[in-house]
């Protein structure tokens, strides 16, 4: 191992390298190779760099491919088609769905410079100069962003005035403060010598700070205080963000928007350095060139970005990230926190720390260097490096099942159809959809639909535990996010038996998915079906049928359309489309991913 030429010439200040002492040439996944040939379990992700894998084959092919054409590589902020599709996948496929306005500005390669833009322009659009921030955060470590960040060891570095910040004690800091009221007294009281703020800017969970996850009541308390008294929120989800809490964003799962979202590191898809600022229309007050920078327009990033977008929706990451994050929890739980009662396990998705600090601050690290004389590489964080932490990538292993969505008017039998087709192909489950109409007689709860009040309904819309909703005839439905994603990353092929506005949705989040549309021979036999069920009254009928034109005017959006007239033949096609779906190139090299490599597929 020849280390002598970053010895004698790299400057001090390097660090990662300290901790890992070796050369690494070659990543595929989340194992890292060595120049002496020795493979390492990657356990750390670039800091979040790389939530996909290392080299991860979607997103690399992609850039490779553009890099092939002589495509513009660097072009300042000017319009490039990559631009414009990273633009439009970032817009369409997460923004849009998730119902968030957000203007997008592109500051800079790094995540300091998305946090240096976003303080910028909170103060430019208020006029204010003050920010809050919460002790244990990491926000960069340029001047401004630094000033937000409260380690100290990070500040002595710049020998400079760090000014226009107000820490706040972090809600797990004080027993008994209520954080939010003494934010609201630091502004009120005209002794408390604290200029109102610009801002607050907050990581959800406090990653250098030790795996410190704060509590949803808490995020929502934020964003009541910045509502209340005009100040704009600022959530850092620059080492969370990119499904590496579970969600794309790591604020979702308080069902909040924030003002402004900064985020680098994994937005580029598989470490391109790439950075940006989210920021609601009325804030964008910035005047053209007011805030630049020479590489904010990377080519190959906005390429990178848009392919991981694509690959995080089409393998369901962030189902992954939840499943491999409850394999993480458990194993340290069952086989690593009996060792000492006084571990402490903290984190959310995949990012976990274990807490050495009531043993020894100096054990986390030590334990990191060991690790990695296991060829096992792991960082530590938090107060002293007392944390030992654990941030694997959230790959796919195995195939991923395949969604079915099928729609049709009421009446028309997709029900039926359906029952009938998982009869016939056991690798096939139906998804039970959550609505708050009555049971109707004969049906069951938990097999036909989850009955649930609209109370309940809306808890769980707010929650973020549906992929879709829809309101139909007076009732509303949605789809099971959570039971959705686990059984995709099983391997299982579900049926989504949902209304053309949900599956509108749906194909949104899952292109790839098999839309069949069931229509029936005619409206005079819908009619007859219908008053024939008997389980609905005469004004239910009429109001189900005067939709229906609605609906049935929404075929042609549909993948495929069954016609049916005859039930046996209905079924049979329906179950053709599924047996052909499954060959379908990339459901197959899904299914066969040895052979299709050794076939440099």
């Amino acid at each position: 191992m020849k280390t002598e030429a970053f010895e004698k010439y790299e400057s001090s200040v390097r660090s990662y390298c300290r901790h890992f002492p070796t050369v690494f040439t070659t990543a595929k996944g989340s194992i890292i190779k060595d120049e002496e040939g020795n493979e390492y379990i990657d356990f750390f992700c670039g800091a979040g760099a790389v939530n996909y894998g290392h080299n991860n084959e979607y997103i690399k092919a992609k850039t490779l491919e553009y890099f092939s054409t002589d495509g513009i590589i660097h072009a300042l902020d000017m319009y490039t088609v990559p631009k414009r599709e990273f633009i439009e996948t970032l817009e369409t496929k997460i923004l849009e769905p998730r119902g968030f306005d957000y203007r997008i500005q592109f500051p800079g390669p790094t995540g300091t410079n998305a946090v240096e833009a976003a303080l910028k322009l909170a103060r430019k659009y208020t006029g204010r100069r003050n920010i809050f921030a919460f002790m244990g955060c990491f926000h960069g470590m340029t001047l401004g962003a630094l000033s937000a960040t409260s380690e100290m060891f990070a500040r002595n570095g710049a020998i400079a005035s760090l000014t226009d910040c107000t820490h706040i004690p972090a809600p797990y800091m004080v027993e008994g403060l209520d954080v939010v009221k003494y934010m609201q007294m630091l502004i009120d009281d005209d002794h408390s010598a604290t200029d109102k703020p610009a801002a607050v800017i907050m990581e959800t969970v406090q990653a250098e700070g030790g795996i410190r996850v704060f509590d949803v009541e808490f995020l929502k308390a934020v964003r009541e205080f910045c509502t209340k008294n005009d100040i704009l929120m600022i959530v850092d989800d620059i080492q969370i963000g990119c499904c590496r809490s579970g969600s794309f964003f790591s604020f979702e799962r308080a069902g909040i928007q924030p003002d402004i979202v900064v985020m680098s590191k994994s937005i580029g898809g598989i470490g391109m350095p790439m950075s940006i600022v989210l920021h609601k229309p009325e804030i964008d007050v910035w005047k053209p060139g007011e805030h630049n920078g020479t590489f904010r327009g990377n080519q190959l990033s906005f390429v990178a970005g848009k392919a991981a977008i694509e690959y995080l929706l089409e393998n369901n990451v962030e189902a992954e990230t939840k499943r491999k994050g409850d394999i993480v929890k458990n194993f340290v739980e069952k086989e690593i926190l009996p060792l000492n009662d006084k571990l402490e396990l903290r984190g959310i998705g995949l990012m976990w720390g274990i807490d050495c600090s009531k043993i020894d601050s100096a054990l986390a690290s030590k334990l990191s260097d060991l690790c990695f004389t296991k060829n096992l590489i792991c960082e530590v964080a938090g107060r002293n490096g007392s944390v030992l932490k654990i941030m694997p990538a959230p790959e796919i292993e195995g195939p991923r099942g395949h969604l079915f969505i099928v729609s049709a008017p009421s009446g028309a039998g997709k029900s039926s159809l359906n029952k009938a087709l998982i009869a016939r192909d056991g690798r096939l489950k139906m998804s039970v959809s959550y609505t708050t109409r009555a049971p109707r007689t004969g049906e069951t709860n938990g097999i036909d639909y989850n009955f649930v009040t609209l109370e309940e309904f809306n808890r769980k819309k707010a929650a973020g535990d549906f992929l879709e909703t829809a309101y139909v005839h007076g009732n509303y439905y949605g789809t099971c996010r959570i039971w959705i994603e686990k059984e995709l990353s099983l391997g299982a092929d579900i049926i989504l038996e949902i209304d053309w506005q949900g599956a509108r949705q749906i194909k949104t989040l899952f292109p790839k998915a098999t839309a069949v549309f069931i229509l029936p021979p005619s409206m005079s036999v819908l009619e007859k079906r219908l008053r024939g069920r008997a389980t609905d009254t005469p004004d239910v009928i009429a109001r189900r049928l005067a939709g229906a034109a609605l609906e049935i005017s929404q075929a042609p959006h549909f993948d495929y359309i069954v016609i049916n007239d005859d039930f046996e033949k209905a079924c049979e096609e329906l179950h053709t489309i599924v047996k052909a779906s499954r060959l379908a190139f990339e459901a197959q090299k899904n299914a066969k991913k040895a052979l299709f490599a050794s076939f440099g597929l």
